[in-house]
């Protein structure tokens, strides 16, 4: 479940997903995802101060709302420590009630995107290490973007990390394991573009835990016996 506010836009995604393991060779895997996602955008339209407030689309309105469902699936490729994935996590497009209207054709609407994503992670015979990767992301109707991003961990206890995406936005982000498997990690982004004549940053806080699943059979079917 994530929720994520910028301005007045709102948004919460649920997701399921279900992913499948095969070995292929010595330290080589294919893992196959599917995932089902429910949607929520919002706009909030209190204290908005807009051009005309004859708008036909804002009269009389404290916010504008549209749920979807859709599915995605993904490939990913590991070897030893590196991974490379393509995944498309919308197969369809969600279209609005103004998706009609020229002018407003994807207002909160779900465009179909894909994602390429390759990571790398050093680690070294001490308890540090650090981790590389790189997100290439394109969507109909939008420019393609992409994400680089290089990180130090410590006992995957504690990690500090930078971030430059396209368009010349930074971020810094650091975090720490609670106890268990309970993580805490903080990301501060600046963009120099400007959005209504004013520059800004956006803070995400996450919060997660991560389950050790212990079983006797292994996860991972074997393809090389």
């Amino acid at each position: 479940i994530m929720y994520n506010q910028a301005g007045p836009l709102e948004n919460m995604t649920i997701n399921v997903s279900y992913a499948y393991h095969l070995r292929l060779a010595e330290e080589h895997y294919l893992s196959f995802g599917i995932n089902g996602t429910y949607y929520q955008n919002m706009l909030d339209l209190t204290g908005a101060v807009v051009k005309d407030p004859n708008d036909p689309l804002l009269a009389g309105r404290n916010s504008i709302s549209e749920n979807y469902v859709n599915a995605g699936i993904s490939l990913l490729y590991s070897w030893k420590t590196l991974n490379a994935c393509i995944a498309f996590p919308l197969l369809f497009n969600n279209r609005s009630f103004y998706s009609g209207d020229s002018v407003y054709a994807h207002l909160l609407s779900l465009d179909r995107n894909f994602l390429i994503y390759l990571g790398y992670t050093l680690q070294t015979e001490s308890d540090w290490g650090a981790q590389f990767t790189f997100l290439y992301r394109q969507t109909q109707y939008t420019p393609w973007s992409f994400d680089i991003s290089a990180r130090a961990f410590y006992k995957d206890k504690v990690w500090l990390g930078l971030l430059y995406r396209k368009n010349n936005t930074i971020g810094i982000t650091g975090g720490v394991t609670i106890i268990g498997g309970l993580k805490f990690n903080y990301t501060y982004e600046y963009s120099p573009t400007a959005m209504l004549g004013q520059t800004g940053g956006t803070h995400e806080i996450t919060l997660g835990y991560s389950i050790v699943h212990k079983k006797e059979k292994p996860l991972i079917k074997d393809y090389i016996k």
